[in-house]
């Protein structure tokens, strides 16, 4: 599941109580905000069930007739009630958030984002969903859409930082749908704007990502420290096909690829193909325990600055695991080959036998 915020389980409460529906009927004086924590508490506990239900009967719920809709449209009606009233962005914004958290009614997500846009432009509530929408946009398929949404919402909005979270969120959408030198101008304009924040930081990584990190170009080379103390450059390793992997002990996915990782360096045990390894831990302890109870392959580097190790940082790794594939000649071939995709990638890139490593990478250059 998404993490906006960590959805809590209780007990199943069956239905809306007497008191609940007297206070959806009520007038103007109502308190919406006591009003939407009773929806919240409801739609927990419908979830909780809904998961132990799907998890023993896995068809066992027709399309549409998910128990947790209903209440997620109560919250609607809710939010549309506390339009431009002070509680109101907080429903609105919370609204939002469960139908993302719960991947639920998607297609009503624009409506609910034009609702906050609309009413709380200036809000601070509106932070939140900024910072998922490109998660949003991608995952709808409707990338562009949602980029108008973001452009009528900062002709709307005079709040610095929301301003800010737009203008990312729209880099991002374009970087992920391929519009690189749009994403490049965009993010350029947000370090112009505001070149000491924080946004403008996670902006020039961007940009050297566009510019540096792409399929294709020579992957940054940097000095890491392992455990053991000793430096490895990732061009001490030319020559090799390299993984080069980003990933914290705190990461199930990236926990979960250990034991592909360990049957792929079995099965090129011989061949010129190395992991290098860039923990994001924050302690050093946490790291060597998991090292020896699962003794993942490759060459383990840690740096003390854990989750802002400066290598992640070069590298623009903000989802963890974060991989990229390199040849022998240091050209990124590939970003994120995860699953099935890693072994035969590797393969391509891996010279025949008898064949010489780099020749191999400079025939991929030259095609």
């Amino acid at each position: 599941m998404k993490s906006w915020k960590v959805i809590a389980g209780v007990a199943v409460v069956g239905g809306l109580t007497v008191a609940t529906v007297a206070l959806m009927s009520a007038g103007r004086n109502r308190n919406l905000t006591a009003e939407f924590a009773d929806l919240t508490a409801e739609i927990e506990a419908v979830h909780d069930a809904f998961a132990r239900a799907a998890h023993s009967d896995p068809g066992g719920v027709a399309p549409g007739r998910d128990p947790r809709l209903k209440v997620l449209h109560r919250m609607d009606r809710l939010a549309d009630a506390a339009a431009g009233r002070p509680e109101g962005a907080y429903i609105a914004s919370e609204t939002f958030a469960w139908s993302y958290m719960l991947d639920l009614d998607l297609e009503h997500l624009p409506d609910r984002f034009a609702r906050l846009t609309e009413h709380y432009a200036d809000s601070s509530e509106i932070t939140a969903p900024l910072e998922v929408l490109p998660d949003v946009a991608i995952s709808s398929g409707k990338p562009d859409a949602w980029i108008r949404l973001l452009e009528a919402f900062l002709e709307r909005t005079k709040n610095p930082s929301a301003r800010l979270a737009a203008w990312y969120a729209k880099g991002q959408i374009q970087m992920q749908t391929g519009a690189q030198e749009a994403a490049k101008v965009t993010f350029e304009h947000l370090v112009a704007a505001e070149p000491d924040s924080d946004s403008a930081e996670f902006a020039r990584r961007a940009i050297f990502e566009i510019d540096h990190l792409q399929v294709g170009k020579v992957a940054p080379d940097f000095t890491a420290r392992t455990l053991d103390g000793d430096e490895v450059s990732l061009e001490s390793l030319r020559g090799n096909v390299v993984l080069l992997d980003f990933w914290a002990t705190w990461c199930p996915s990236c926990i979960s690829e250990i034991p592909r990782l360990k049957e792929i360096s079995a099965k090129l045990d011989g061949k010129p193909f190395r992991v290098l390894a860039v923990s994001l831990d924050d302690t050093r302890s946490s790291l060597t325990m998991l090292l020896n109870a699962l003794d993942p392959p490759g060459i383990q580097t840690w740096d003390e600055a854990g989750r802002k190790n400066p290598v992640a940082l070069m590298y623009n790794a903000q989802v963890l695991p974060t991989w990229y594939l390199i040849d022998a000649d240091g050209v990124i071939r590939a970003r994120d080959p995860f699953g099935d995709k890693l072994l035969p990638a590797i393969r391509a890139l891996l010279p025949p036998a008898g064949a010489d490593a780099g020749q191999i990478g400079r025939d991929a250059n030259a095609g």
